[in-house]
């Protein structure tokens, strides 16, 4: 069966205005400044007594450093709040948008309806009125074939089916070799899927095949007689 790619983004990290993740002072750093502070009490106590000027250094010192401390722990408190609110930002961007919210053009998963014949219909051995409609973005590289399956086997109907940009899509020469209930297929074929379904056909080996190569998948089907 075709199978999916998966892509992987690599995610942005951004800060207001800078474009970059703020950075935060080290507990250490902090750490070192409180010890400071606090051999700076410690002195200005021990010098009370005895130098009224080494006093009002270790004073001067004392509120300094705790001022210092104090600052650095807001900018920190300010830098976390504001990485956090851009790492919001990003999952939010990358989060798939919902429909019908605030969205004006969201990618609409691949899908095909059948048209013609309706279900249950009675058609000619040689059937040039199918039709139908497809929705969203037709995968490059890839090709509509409808089949055609008896109770054992699937039989390419060849040419491809004719596919506009329009959304429609249309197939001739269905050709039902025997009466009976059948099972008409779109299928949605890879390249090589298509190249297989093509080498076939064009090799005139409309022979049936129990089960479906890897590459094409069936989208859509309606039984008829």
């Amino acid at each position: 069966m075709a199978q999916s790619r998966t892509s992987f983004k690599r995610v942005p990290s951004a800060v207001g205005g800078g474009g970059r993740i703020g950075t935060m002072t080290p507990d250490w750093v902090l750490n070192v400044i409180w010890f400071a502070a606090a051999c700076a009490t410690g002195a200005f106590f021990f010098l009370a007594q005895r130098n009224s000027r080494g006093t009002l250094w270790a004073a001067c010192a004392t509120v300094a450093a705790a001022s210092l401390a104090i600052a650095l722990h807001i900018r920190n408190d300010r830098i976390r709040q504001e990485n956090q609110r851009a790492v919001e930002r990003v999952a939010s961007s990358e989060r798939p948008a919902t429909p019908g919210v605030g969205v004006a053009s969201q990618e609409v998963k691949f899908s095909v309806a059948i048209g013609e014949p309706k279900a249950g219909q009675a058609i000619p051995p040689v059937y040039d009125e199918m039709r139908g409609t497809y929705q969203g973005a037709f995968p490059g590289g890839f090709e509509l074939w409808v089949l055609a399956q008896d109770q054992y086997n699937h039989f390419v109907m060849y040419p491809p089916t004719d596919v506009s940009h329009s959304g429609r899509w249309s197939q001739k020469d269905i050709g039902l070799a025997t009466p009976g209930r059948w099972e008409l297929e779109v299928c949605l074929a890879n390249k090589e899927g298509s190249q297989w379904l093509r080498s076939r056909a064009t090799k005139r080996n409309f022979s049936g095949f129990p089960e479906l190569p890897d590459g094409i998948e069936i989208q859509e089907s309606v039984f008829v007689t």
